[in-house]
Formats: structure tokens, sequence, C-alpha cells
């Protein structure tokens, strides 16, 4: 699959549960998913299909603005990976976040074929045994640098809201539907190939 592009997948550089999971954060208190339709966000590209789907008014907007236009009332919520939140300091600008992260967004190694393949031998298995070695290692430091970002948005006050069962079944069940026609609209012949293996 990554050949067809000129690329070579040498190996995943994080693949935690947790990492880096997209929570929503919100200025006011929501009980049910429900409660989100009307709320102003801002995220990210890959993300706004979700938030679309439950009614959310979606804006994009570089990264490094978020904050201000948070703080200035602009917007009502933002979804961002937790350990982009803190750094952004985005939850010193919301009060709650919905403890129902979706998503795990693997952080892969790539190379470029041709380079690759110029590569001898004994230089290509030298890289290929570090990212397998480092594997488990990248994993643990992310679960590290998540609990941090956790104790982070505890301390400062943020309210985690849990949904029923029932609701957070429809807001986990909604989320990846819609990504899924997402991908399925953008490439239909790899949403294919790639559900059967992750839905197993």
């Amino acid at each position: 699959m990554h050949n067809k592009v000129g690329l070579k997948c040498l190996g995943r550089g994080a693949h935690s549960e947790q990492v880096p999971s997209v929570y929503i954060f919100t200025k006011e208190k929501v009980a049910t998913p429900y409660d989100l339709a009307g709320m102003r966000v801002t995220g990210g590209v890959f993300f706004n299909p979700v938030p679309e789907a439950m009614g959310m008014s979606v804006l994009d907007m570089p990264l490094g603005d978020m904050y201000t236009a948070l703080e200035r009332g602009m917007f009502d919520a933002v979804a961002q990976p937790l350990t982009t939140a803190v750094l952004y300091r985005l939850h010193e600008q919301v009060k709650y976040m919905i403890d129902h992260p979706l998503f795990v967004v693997n952080v892969f190694a790539i190379a470029n074929l041709d380079k690759w393949n110029s590569l001898p031998e004994h230089l290509q298995k030298l890289v290929q045994d570090v990212v397998i070695e480092m594997e488990p290692v990248c994993a643990a430091e992310f679960d590290k640098m998540t609990e941090g970002d956790l104790e982070t948005v505890s301390d400062a006050g943020i309210e985690t809201i849990e949904f029923s069962l029932s609701d957070a079944k429809w807001y986990e069940d909604l989320a990846y539907r819609v990504k899924w026609e997402d991908l399925t609209k953008a490439n239909s012949e790899l949403a294919a190939r790639l559900r059967p293996i992750i839905e197993k």
C-alpha cells in the first residue's frame, strides 16, 4: 500500500491506547452528547466531520490562534488531542472535558522508498531493528505524558463529564461511523481494505 506512493513504512512511534485521543472541551456543562448541538467549536480538519454530525457549528483556525479565540468568546468548545490542548494551554479557557476520548492516531516512522532502497542491507536492518526496539519505549513515554497531562487538566480545575452508557455508545458509534464515511468518500478502495483489518 505504501509502496504505491513511494513510501516505506518502518514502524510505529506511538501506539498507546491513550495517545493522542481527541477530547471535546467545553465552557458550559453538558449532560448528554445531544447538548453539544448548536455549540460553536474549533478543532481540525481530521475531526471536523464528527462535531458537524453532532449538530455543532465548526470553524477552522490555526492552532496557535485557538487560545485567543476561546478567550474572546468566539467558541464554546474546542476539540483536540489531550497533549495538544495542554501544550497550547487551551485547557485554561474551558471548564469541562468530555471523558470519552475518540480515536487513536498512530505515529509512524516513514521513509522515502527510493532513499530506503539506496541504503545497503546492513543499514536497512539497523534502522528497522532500532524502530522495532523503540516502539514499546515510545508507547511507555506517551503513556507517562498522558498521565501528566491528565494531572495538569485536573489541577486546573477542569471537571470531567461522563455520559450514561447508552449516550456514550451513541457518541462513540456516531464518531466512528462518520469517520468511516469520510474516509470512504476520500478513498473508497483504501477504506474497503482497511476496515476489515481494523474492526477485527
